[in-house]
Formats: structure tokens, sequence, C-alpha cells
């Protein structure tokens, strides 16, 4: 029996993640970490539910003559603001936040619907990246053609001729069109999203933590097209020559729907694209203070099991091979 849950969860899958839980934790611990997670569950909806609490019970307040801004000088020579400087510029309601991801959302759909058109127009370069992995002409097909032609072995030849794609929707073509103008346009956007996003946590930030995570956050979108060029020009074309390649009988041939392509395509790049951005969360969470070196240590085994969860959602099959 095989139960598919979201993201092609498999049952076999489930059972191996708890096998691993169980030899990581043993059975002593495994309750307690149950627990722990239920208690961070009710702690998170507890300050959700306080913060619109608060929103709902906030009283408009009198307007009073503006005053004169005081300011103290301290014995060490930094200038102290007023309280209520300091709720002005660095505290907001939970609704004023709400208000503010809303045009942060308004602001990225525009630019990204904008980058849509643009690619969309462009259908001939944008379909000629989408299949150049399969195309001889391919530089890293052409490395290995000559790496094996230097070498006098066949094992490190690439065969992009062994690829051979079909279309059996009605509308399949059309949507491989939509889809690699959507993914094309969050590639090249993704610099803003960062930007918007470091716009969203700056002010919450202090000054000490602001100089840490502004370098996290300038080297995510090096990092994120890092990650995009080796799942594209390494990894994908890698991939593409080992499915095509193998077979269990020469009885059954292999094809391949554009859909399975473009499937394989969009979730390599982008994974590596991702994985390529864990230097910065961790670089961002270090920045301020919520990282250190012994809580890499002391969480270890819970990183290998959050890895193993992904690794089981992530991968397209639902059998504990593709997992491992």
């Amino acid at each position: 029996m095989n139960l598919l849950f979201i993201g092609g969860l498999g049952t076999s899958e489930i059972l191996l993640i708890v096998v691993a839980l169980l030899l990581l934790f043993g059975g002593k611990k495994l309750p307690e970490l149950m627990r722990g997670a239920g208690r961070g569950i009710r702690e998170f909806k507890d300050a959700v539910n306080t913060a619109t609490t608060v929103e709902e019970d906030k009283k408009p307040e009198t307007k009073s003559e503006p005053k004169k801004e005081e300011e103290h000088i301290k014995s060490d020579g930094y200038r102290e603001m007023s309280k209520e400087q300091i709720h002005d510029e660095a505290e907001m309601t939970f609704g004023e936040h709400l208000d503010e991801v809303r045009k942060i959302l308004v602001r990225v759909a525009i630019i990204f619907t904008l980058l849509f058109i643009v690619l969309f127009s462009l259908k001939g370069i944008v379909l000629d990246v989408v299949f150049a992995p399969i195309r001889e002409t391919f530089p890293t097909n052409r490395l290995f053609i000559w790496l094996s032609e230097l070498m006098g072995t066949d094992a490190l030849r690439i065969h992009p001729e062994n690829v051979d794609l079909f279309n059996n929707k009605m509308a399949g073509q059309f949507l491989l069109h939509i889809k690699s103008s959507v993914v094309g346009a969050f590639i090249i956007a993704f610099p803003y999203l960062i930007y918007e996003l470091w716009r969203f946590v700056s002010p919450a930030l202090y000054d000490n933590e602001k100089k840490g995570v502004r370098g996290a956050f300038l080297f995510a979108g090096l990092l994120f097209y890092a990650g995009l060029a080796v799942g594209y020009a390494v990894i994908l074309p890698l991939m593409i020559n080992f499915f095509a390649g193998y077979q269990v009988s020469p009885d059954v041939p292999n094809t391949f729907s554009l859909s399975s392509y473009m499937a394989l395509l969009t979730s390599t790049v982008m994974i590596f694209g991702i994985v390529f951005e864990f230097p910065t969360v961790a670089l961002t969470l270090s920045a301020m203070g919520l990282l250190t070196k012994e809580t890499l240590k002391s969480f270890r085994r819970h990183a290998v099991c959050v890895v193993l969860i992904l690794a089981a959602v992530i991968t397209p099959s639902g059998d504990p091979f593709s997992l491992m």
C-alpha cells in the first residue's frame, strides 16, 4: 500500500523518517520532542491572538498640541530619544504591519506582471533557454563529449539525442510557454524581492544588527543566481543524460512528456537556488544573535531530520529510494 500525501510524501517515506527519528533521538526523547513542537505551535497561535486582541481593543488617542522634542545627552556622548520618538519610528501595530505587507505585495505583483509580459513576448529566446540542456551544442554537453573523446572512453559522453519529447495535452505547449515565462519572471525579480524584504525588516533591527544583515541581503541575490547556474549548467544535463539513458529493458523505450521535462528543469534549478541561500539565512540569524556555534552543535540531529523531511517532500515519487 502506498498512501501519497502532499508533495508526494509516501507511506514508506514516513516510516523511514520515523526510523531516523528513533535512531537520532531515541524512544525516550521522542515524546518530549513532540511536546516541544506542540508548545511552540500553541505559543505562536497565542501570540497572533494577543496581537489581534490588542489591535481591536486599542482606542484612538486624542491629539494634543505638538511638543518640542526632548533630547538628553548621556555621559558617553550618545543622544537618547524620547519615548514618543521611539514609538513613532520603531513601533507599528499589527494592522499597520498588514497594510505594509499589502503595499509590498502590490509593488511585487506589478514588477512580476511586467516581467512576465516581456518574457512571454520573447517566446523564442525563453524556450531556447528551456530546451538548451537537451541539445548537443549546450556547453556542458560539449565539454563531456570532448572529455570522452580525449580520454577515449564512452563513459563520460553525454547523449542529448536520447531525449525524445512529446506533447500529449491539447494545451500542453501553450502551458509550457506560460510556465517558462512565470519561472523566468520570478528569477529576474528575485533581487527586487530581497530588496522589499530588507525594507520591511530593517526598521525592526538595531544598528549593530543592520550591518551584518545588510551584508547577508546583498549577497542573497548573487548566491541565488550561483545556485541557479550550478543547477542549470551542471546538474541538470547530467540528470537528463542519466534518466534518458537508463532502461530496465530494451523493450521499454524512453519518451518524455513536456510537462515532466519542465517539472525536472524547474525543480532542479529552483532547489539549487534555494539551497545556495542557506549561508545567507545562517549569516542573518547570526547577526541577529539567534544562531551561534553552540546552537548549531546542539541542533545537528534536528537539522538532519528537517533535511530528511524536506527531501521526502521535494522528491517526485513516494518511494524511499528517491528520498535517499
